[in-house]
């Protein structure tokens, strides 16, 4: 199903962009040139559409949104209007979720510090708690009315009008671990009575939760999951926060050397990478049925392939071409993972890089 954008400009088509995360971390701390060679890689790819963070909680960094006590850090948020105003700049346009699961960046795990208002910042902290204690529940819901009303101070452009952004997302790979006890029973009727968390029913909540902050904020843009598409496991069911209505779009992050590491044991490594291919095939059909039936496209808007240290630079580009065909197959858009600066480190060793001849090639073919 192809994605229609909101207002004048809405016409069906299917994205192709690409991942990187770096961009706000490079404005924070005055790195230019790094953010327009991003950019000019986005180009040359065809695939000028990035995802980035529009998240950065706690710590010391210039590029902080919100501070440890969950006050707004204006420089952190000048370097976010700066990315805004270089993409507009450039022709790129950005998806941008606006918390993370991770401890990257802050965090889900820092804005339970926030509200904690622990005197020991480094104490053990339950991360789940961003997804149904209620002063986690505002706070972000503060942060996001907070971005989707500020003014841009380079372009004057309210951040929730901007054109620039193509798309805002809940959460990178918001999921759930194993701590019980939810506090989140008043914002959904069907938790009436339930004391669990569960990844359907906390997760289906807290997604209506924060797509109601972007309504007060008065977003124009689409809201979409930003989740891996997960179907009970890992502590994700993207099918629950679908049934809800909350977003406009459903995503999918597929490494299928994480999901299903017996794929690596494989030998020679061309039937490891069709098995790969195979196992990423099904996924792809499985979810983009899923996002059918509840009427909303699929992205896939993380993926990629690695063996190791020394991935085959042949195996990598059959197992990118399989995942890139099975999207077209079912008409999903793909943002493959990632691209950064020339000479950043590869630090999870699936950089895309501009002397990638092939896989550049594939990428902007496909």
């Amino acid at each position: 199903m192809p994605l229609v954008t909101p207002g004048a400009r809405g016409e069906p088509f299917v994205p192709r962009g690409l991942g990187s995360y770096p961009l706000l971390d490079h404005a924070g701390r005055g790195r230019v040139p790094q953010i327009r060679d991003i950019f000019a890689q986005a180009h040359a790819l065809g695939r000028p559409l990035l995802r980035t963070n529009a998240f950065f909680e706690g710590g010391t960094s210039p590029a902080r949104l919100r501070n440890a006590d969950g006050t707004l850090y204006e420089p952190g948020l000048r370097a976010l209007d700066q990315v805004l105003a270089m993409a507009r700049e450039h022709g790129v346009a950005l998806i941008l979720p606006v918390a993370n699961n991770w401890d990257d960046y802050g965090g889900a795990r820092a804005v339970v510090r926030m509200v904690s208002k622990a005197a020991d910042p480094t104490a053990p902290v339950d991360k789940d708690r961003f997804f149904d204690d209620p002063r986690c529940l505002r706070a972000q819901h503060a942060f996001i009315v907070a971005l989707l009303t500020r003014e841009n101070h380079i372009t004057g452009e309210r951040y929730g009008e901007d054109p620039t952004v193509f798309a805002w997302e809940l959460c990178n790979e918001a999921r759930l671990g194993r701590s019980p006890g939810s506090r989140l029973r008043h914002l959904s009727q069907p938790l009436r009575g339930r004391a669990s968390r569960h990844p359907g029913r906390t997760l289906a909540a807290w997604a209506v939760a924060m797509r109601r902050a972007f309504d007060a904020g008065g977003a124009q843009q689409l809201v979409g999951w930003g989740g891996s598409g997960h179907r009970g496991d890992h502590g994700e069911d993207m099918e629950a926060v679908l049934a809800t209505g909350a977003v406009d779009f459903a995503t999918l992050h597929l490494y299928p050397f994480a999901t299903h590491p017996g794929l690596l044991r494989v030998e020679p490594w061309s039937a490891r990478a069709s098995a790969a291919v195979e196992v990423a095939r099904a996924l792809v059909a499985d979810r983009a049925a899923l996002a059918r039936r509840y009427g909303v496209p699929l992205l896939m808007e993380e993926f990629g392939w690695k063996t190791g240290a020394h991935t085959l630079p042949d195996e990598r580009l059959q197992v990118m071409r399989g995942m890139l065909h099975a999207a077209r197959e079912h008409g999903v858009g793909t943002l493959p993972w990632m691209v950064a600066e020339r000479g950043r480190p590869d630090y999870d060793g699936l950089l895309i890089r501009p002397e990638q001849d092939a896989l550049g090639a594939l990428l902007s073919a496909c």
